[in-house]
């Protein structure tokens, strides 16, 4: 079902809670979705929205949302557990956004910036950026 590198990164404390059988599967569907954003983390991928997922996972499991600690509740985990256990992988380098998804969530953030501008000159100064931040990403994936 899980990859054992996925279950090694979660550790065997959370590996073991979060795939107990006996469970309602209600349960085990909201387990699932904490499984899913270890996932998300894990990731090397270097498409866009891989970087993008990562980077909506990791936030998420810093547990600063009502809508993690709701999903904890229903997935009968306490969401402390969840948050340490990140958190810990994070610290020791196990969790790392590489060279390429950060320049994604850089690109990202400057489009942001693009549709806020009004005057052209300021527009054309962050595209310039935007382009630089696309041929790196498309040399970086050639390498």
């Amino acid at each position: 079902m899980y990859s054992l590198t996925l279950l090694k990164l979660m550790g065997i404390n959370l590996s073991k809670y979060l795939l107990q059988q006996e469970v309602p599967r209600e349960v085990k569907m909201w387990r699932a979705v904490i499984t899913l954003a270890f996932e998300d983390v894990a990731s090397d991928s270097v498409a866009k929205v891989d970087a993008y997922r990562k980077q909506e996972a990791h936030t998420w499991l810093l547990g600063k949302t009502d809508d993690f600690k709701q999903v904890c509740y229903y997935a009968e985990i306490e969401p402390e557990f969840v948050i340490d256990r990140y958190q810990w992988l994070r610290d020791q380098g196990s969790v790392k956004f590489t060279r390429i998804q950060r320049l994604w969530l850089e690109y990202k953030a400057c489009y942001k910036v693009y549709r806020g501008q009004v005057t052209k000159d300021q527009r054309q100064r962050i595209m310039a950026r935007i382009r630089w931040i696309k041929d790196k990403i498309t040399e970086l994936k050639k390498q």
